[in-house]
């Protein structure tokens, strides 16, 4: 009987060993091999988004990362930002420059925020308001963040993308933009609104705090926070799940304004699903010509529709990096 229960409870250890071991096999980056590559590939998840502004914090923390990014040659993200081009779709019209929007004063207040985001006043560093939007907005977060304890230590200012792709550049690698390869435009699937409109509502941010509000909200909802804590924990299942259900909830909101406008586009299909299966056009001849690193959102990876469901229907073996 002792001989029985031994051997029992050794069957629910090892079970248990094994079952927490499938729970944490999957994290976020992938190893691409098979299918004739010469040496391997990898694909990594990075997290970008409303309140994801980690830059490089988490790396340390990933398994293998820096080992695989140093078994490689070649950086493939979403975006170079260091070729000309993308930065043409990210330009003010050549007409245009914000003080005609702003007057002195709150020129100043942009500008004095701007120097410390991007190191350049509004007159030299002539984006689109939807970027600058997009970067002030980080460093508003990680200024708020600070005044907390809560995940203090792990969030800055700067998209993780942003830091990966210097990090990249510095070690002298090919950078590769896969949305340069498709001609794709970002802000061309945001909702559309002229440049005084942006620009006002900018301003009126800045000068009211209305983004504190803003973040506010946007930590008291649940499926956002969820969302980031799985990611943080490197949980791609956990990750998977919520950001499935964040989906469903903005379908809804497309759903009805394609009823209100019906030649609006669905914007989570065109920057997502679309877009994954332009990116495979150029992915294979890319990673057999040399073994590269490939960083782009955590989402582009799930489902069906994702890259390692994708690579993997080509013929490639995609397997988690423990």
């Amino acid at each position: 009987m002792k001989k029985y229960l031994i051997l029992l409870f050794s069957l629910i250890f090892v079970t248990l060993l094994l079952s927490c071991a499938k729970e944490h096999k999957e994290g976020l980056l992938w190893k691409i091999s098979g299918n004739g590559l010469n040496a391997p590939s990898y694909l990594f998840g990075t997290g970008h988004g409303r309140g994801f502004y980690l830059g490089c914090s988490i790396l340390d923390s990933v398994p293998g990362f820096y080992e695989s990014l140093k078994n490689t040659n070649q950086y493939i993200g979403e975006y170079n930002y260091y070729e000309p081009d993308t930065l043409n779709t990210e330009m003010l019209p050549a007409d245009s420059t914000y003080d005609k929007f702003f007057n002195k004063e709150d020129l100043a207040l942009l500008d004095s925020i701007l120097l410390v985001v991007v190191g350049q006043t509004s007159k030299k560093y002539i984006r689109k308001p939807e970027v600058l939007l997009e970067r002030i907005k980080g460093y508003l977060y990680y200024e708020y963040k600070k005044k907390e304890k809560t995940n203090k230590d792990i969030i800055t200012y700067l998209p993780m993308d942003y830091c990966l792709e210097e990090l990249a550049y510095h070690r002298g690698y090919k950078i590769v933009g896969l949305d340069n390869l498709i001609r794709f435009n970002y802000y061309a699937h945001l909702p559309e609104g002229s440049v005084k409109n942006v620009t006002d509502s900018l301003i009126v941010m800045l000068r009211n705090r209305t983004f504190e509000k803003e973040f506010k909200e946007s930590e008291s909802d649940t499926l956002s926070t969820r969302l980031f804590d799985a990611y943080c924990r490197q949980d791609f299942n956990e990750f998977e799940k919520y950001f499935n259900q964040r989906n469903k909830k903005y379908d809804k909101e497309y759903e009805e304004r394609l009823r209100k406008d019906p030649k609006s586009k669905h914007v989570l299909h065109e920057i997502s699903t679309v877009r994954n299966h332009k990116w495979m056009e150029y992915i294979p001849d890319l990673i057999n010509k040399k073994a590269s690193f490939i960083a782009v959102g955590l989402g582009h990876l799930l489902g069906e529709d994702g890259l390692i469901s994708l690579l993997r229907k080509e013929g490639y073996k995609v397997e988690p990096v423990n």
